[in-house]
């Protein structure tokens, strides 16, 4: 349809109205790309002594959902990696310790595949405001746990230690937005 739009001090001009959707002429293409990896080692070193390490990878690759208007999809790339060492000692037939080192490393990008943000009231709007934007963190944990047996009773005893480290970019609003109130004021600055 259209929309009759009144310029001030000028002429009333007809404005088409359309609302863009690629899946009106054909299937809207989404894909993802997801891959893991996983590497353990189990080596005993003496009689009583085990050391396990393990290290994990895991990537997805997310172009966004589909919409309407292929300018608003919101993508995310992730990197998701993990690595383990644990070290189990036997000192005798009624004690044990058991130690663990990790180190994490999460990280998330939201790539800027949008244009800057641009609404007309009565329309949909495009863009957006806070991208791209991205998050790093890692975290550092030790855990050591101490078992003993006396007759029919076991006792465990232990701590643990966490650290994480984040890092993050948010930039709400940094490249600005534009609005206008109608389109015949759009119409008059454009």
């Amino acid at each position: 349809g259209t929309i009759n739009v009144a310029i001030p001090n000028g002429p009333t001009i007809p404005v088409a109205i359309q609302q863009y959707s690629p899946g009106l002429t054909a299937p809207l293409s989404y894909g993802t790309n997801t891959w893991r990896w996983i590497i353990k080692n189990d080596t005993k070193l003496t009689d009583k002594n085990t050391l396990t390490s393990r290290y994990i990878i895991y990537d997805s690759a997310n172009p966004g959902a589909p919409t309407g208007n292929p300018l608003n999809r919101v993508g995310q790339n992730n990197r998701d990696q993990s690595l383990t060492f644990n070290d189990t000692h036997v000192f005798s037939a009624i004690t044990l310790n058991e130690a663990r080192l990790t180190y994490t490393r999460r990280a998330i990008n939201f790539p800027e595949n949008f244009p800057q943000y641009f609404s007309i009231s009565g329309f949909n709007s495009v863009g957006n405001t806070s991208y791209p934007q991205h998050r790093t963190d890692n975290g550092y944990e030790y855990t050591d746990n101490f078992s003993f047996i006396r007759g029919r009773h076991t006792f465990k005893a232990g701590f643990n230690l966490y650290h994480v480290s984040l890092y993050s970019f948010f930039p709400a609003n940094m490249r600005g937005s534009v609005t206008y109130t109608s389109l015949a004021n759009f119409l008059q600055i454009g």
